[in-house]
């Protein structure tokens, strides 16, 4: 789990972070003490994770070890901003749910607490097994931080897939239409040919057709509700995500870090990513493209309504694009570039261990310990296939995707047609598709605030007229998205 040393100067911070493990993981010992898991799960999933409180305290030397189950009510940011506000008070969790934004805040306070030990110790750390087993993407998550070391671990991941009305797009008759239209698409329109879409194609062809014969259709027959104040063909779910997928499946960089000082680097400020902007907006006042900022709100609700053909969002929530829709939904991944390679992001909240100290002042690492060995049972394959299963989100165990009971949980068999059961099957069969695909971005102060930032690039590129989307207003907005950013670094 080695890596090239990310930061040489490190600050003071950064250096009780490194050394807040000290003490020795490795000591075979009967734990005492109490910690708290904080996250903000549904209660279905919090109610499981006290069955897995109860099953690890029946592990001999678990005994004593108290896990408090604390299930926080806000959402991520508020659970960043509360721990950080409780570490005033010492009353801060020892295992929390995170993202890597949240990790990079908790080490300006030199709480986040270094795994690598952990996790290659002799007596309670992974064995070269279990190591190799975890999803090589959810693991380099964690390492892509300012300072060397392994600060978070993969815990609830998703990706993104796009779901597509299986019943509009594979009805007799539709491909010959759209073939008609433009020979480019093909006579029948299948799962096969949506799971290789390019976005040059989607935009230059698919969408095209799709709008040409929606509009020769007479009120009332139309495959896209027309009527309603927002409708396209496709529904982006997240502009920050279609903004960071873009530039890392064409290869013309977002952002990156400083291996000598740590600090972030802004890459997204080039003509290849400008013009990609500038011609989603034309996609985008064809109505080939809308996204959550344009819509004010999440896409698959217009998908359910029949305003979408396609509806790119979380696998994790796959039920809301099938919740209260009669027409038969479908899994397929997002489009690629077609001179690039098909990135999907990793996403997903993490799990970060946090330090304390005893009343002697000194770190403690009872608690460290007893954080990291309850991650470790969490992580367990047994569990993470109960979790997935329950959940919806991806196992992080590579062993789970070809493990029998993950089969069943795929299998599409004695489920009802347009049913939220059938379309958790098929998102989970296509995850097991795609773990190799999966990107995820380095994280430094100001990663956050760069991440709001070409999100909302890319909304006020997509909303405005294209008569007025010159080169030289979008090198403004660029401009302004990157002072806004340096800021925050």
């Amino acid at each position: 789990m080695k890596k090239e040393n990310l930061l040489k100067v490190l600050p003071l911070a950064a250096m009780v972070i490194l050394t807040a493990c000290g003490g020795g993981p490795g000591d075979d010992q009967v734990l005492d003490t109490t910690i708290t898991f904080m996250h903000r799960n549904a209660q279905a999933a919090s109610e499981l994770i006290d069955t897995f409180i109860a099953d690890f305290n029946k592990i001999p030397g678990n005994e004593k070890i108290k896990v408090i189950n604390n299930k926080y009510s806000g959402d991520y940011n508020q659970l960043r901003d509360q721990v950080i506000s409780d570490m005033g008070t010492g009353e801060y969790p020892d295992l929390v749910e995170c993202y890597p934004d949240h990790v990079v805040r908790y080490m300006d306070f030199g709480k986040a607490v270094n795994l690598e030990p952990y996790i290659n110790d002799e007596t309670n750390g992974w064995s070269e097994a279990d190591l190799a087993d975890m999803v090589p993407a959810f693991m380099e998550e964690g390492q892509m931080y300012p300072v060397e070391g392994i600060y978070s671990l993969p815990l609830s991941k998703s990706t993104e897939a796009m779901f597509y009305n299986e019943t509009v797009l594979f009805a007799s008759g539709l491909g010959e239409a759209l073939h008609a239209i433009d020979a480019e698409v093909p006579t029948v329109i299948n799962a096969a040919y949506l799971n290789n879409l390019t976005w040059e194609h989607f935009f230059g062809h698919l969408a095209p057709a799709i709008m040409t014969y929606n509009d020769s259709l007479p009120a009332g027959e139309k495959i896209i509700d027309s009527t309603q104040e927002k409708y396209g063909v496709m529904g982006y779910d997240s502009d920050s995500n279609f903004f960071i997928t873009l530039c890392e499946q064409y290869g013309y960089g977002y952002t990156g870090v400083n291996t000598t000082t740590g600090k972030g680097i802004l890459n997204f400020n080039n003509e290849n990513v400008r013009n990609l902007l500038k011609n989603l907006n034309v996609y985008s006042n064809n109505k080939y493209l809308a996204t959550q900022g344009t819509l004010n709100g999440y896409t698959n609700t217009l998908f359910t309504q029949n305003a979408f053909l396609f509806s790119i969002g979380s696998t994790a929530g796959y039920k809301y694009q099938q919740q209260n829709f009669a027409d038969q939904v479908g899994v397929a991944t997002i489009p690629h570039a077609e001179d690039g390679t098909l990135k999907i992001i990793n996403q997903g909240p993490s799990a970060a261990v946090l330090s304390h100290v005893d009343s002697n002042g000194l770190v403690d690492t009872d608690r460290q310990l007893a954080a990291w060995k309850f991650y470790k049972f969490f992580a367990e394959k047994s569990q993470n296939i109960l979790w997935a299963t329950a959940t919806g989100y991806l196992p992080v165990r590579s062993s789970v995707y070809t493990d029998e009971a993950y089969f069943e949980y795929c299998s599409e068999e004695g489920t009802a047609a347009a049913s939220v059961d059938k379309l958790a099957a098929r998102t989970a069969t296509y995850c097991t598709t795609i773990t190799d695909q999966l990107y995820a971005s380095p994280t430094f102060k100001g990663s956050s605030t760069a991440r709001d930032q070409v999100g909302a690039l890319m909304t006020n590129v997509l909303l405005k007229a294209t008569a007025e989307c010159t080169d030289a207003w979008i090198l403004e907005q660029f401009n302004a998205a990157v002072s806004t950013i340096s800021l925050a670094m």
